[in-house]
């Protein structure tokens, strides 16, 4: 099991208290993600500067993966998915409705913010030339 923290660093078997503060120091800079891969597949949230984070998770790593619903999940709610999800406790993805979606990304959001970035790049590049 790993915990990835804006993919700038990786904690081997995180305890709950390295959970917890990987998930609060999200504040909506940069790329403000954290991913927990474990043998059954993974689960992971971003966060903007309200504090408000979303929610995925995949227990069919490479196929789809499934997000929540609800976009703006408190923060010590997300601590507890993470930390249940590490122990195998799958209980709390009752609470919300949730939505598949074909795999394109690990990083989900991220993956389309880089996309919409690199195209935001080519068109300013472009207009610069003309």
């Amino acid at each position: 099991m790993q915990l990835d923290i804006r993919g700038e660093r990786k904690i081997d078997n995180p305890d709950d208290t390295a959970i917890a503060e990987a998930v609060n120091s999200l504040d909506g800079t940069g790329d403000s993600f954290v991913i927990l891969n474990t043998d059954a597949g993974f689960i992971q949230s971003s966060c903007n500067e309200y504090g408000e984070c979303d929610l995925e998770y995949s227990l069919n790593v490479g196929k789809e993966w499934i997000r929540c619903k609800n976009n703006n999940l408190s923060k010590p709610w997300v601590i507890d998915a993470f930390a249940k999800f590490a122990r195998q406790d799958y209980g709390w993805i009752e609470k919300y409705e949730w939505e598949e979606e074909e795999i394109k990304s690990r990083h989900g959001c991220l993956g389309i913010f880089v996309a919409g970035f690199l195209l935001c790049g080519v068109a300013i590049t472009v207009i610069l030339s003309l």
